[in-house]
């Protein structure tokens, strides 16, 4: 029944998708103060939109037991500019390495349990391609500085990758150094991650 539901940050619930009208289970992330429309992720898929609370329902219980199919991960040790144009750049090339293989392997190199994040490093098996190491390389992103062990070696990889980057002043390095003093101007920080 349209309008039967309230979304709640954080709840379980049916939603119609707007690219298909087909109903699927999403958690609400946040629901607008009026109650009238709710911002979700589709558990299944990963996806997100905005979506009016006409086309969200309470989900029967015995949907919501089954596990969420869709993880959400993100790239270990490297970081994407600030800068939107650069950003754009570099997610075109995330979206051509990841959505566009055929396989990949994906390792998981650290987690962070406070947010719940799980960072790690993407393989194309065919092309025996490191996406993060590449993306370093071709100049689209930093390495970010972490302190563990067991990272050590993967860092001075993606390392050697971004001096590269650097001293052919490739992308983002097109005009210096982004860790340098005029860093902040071009909307570069430095990014510290423990």
């Amino acid at each position: 029944v349209a309008g039967a539901y309230t979304p709640k940050g954080g709840e379980l619930c049916a939603a119609r998708f707007s690219e298909d009208d087909a109903w699927y289970r999403a958690k609400v992330l946040k629901a607008a103060k009026d109650g009238q429309s709710a911002h979700v992720i589709y558990v299944d898929y990963g996806n997100e939109e905005s979506v009016p609370a006409a086309r969200l329902a309470a989900l029967p219980s015995n949907f919501a037991a089954l596990a969420a199919q869709a993880k959400r991960f993100q790239l270990a040790c490297v970081a994407l500019p600030a800068d939107g144009d650069w950003k754009a750049e570099a997610l075109d090339f995330l979206r051509h390495h990841l959505l566009g293989a055929e396989k990949l392997q994906v390792n998981v190199e650290y987690t962070n349990t406070s947010s719940n994040e799980t960072f790690v490093t993407a393989f194309n098996p065919k092309t025996k391609q490191d996406v993060g190491k590449e993306l370093v390389a071709q100049g689209l992103a930093t390495v970010e500085k972490r302190r563990e062990q067991k990272l050590q070696s993967l860092l001075r990889e993606y390392t050697v990758g971004m001096d590269k980057a650097r001293k052919e002043r490739r992308c983002i390095w097109e005009y210096g150094d982004v860790f340098g003093d005029d860093a902040r101007e071009f909307g570069y920080t430095k990014v510290v991650k423990e």
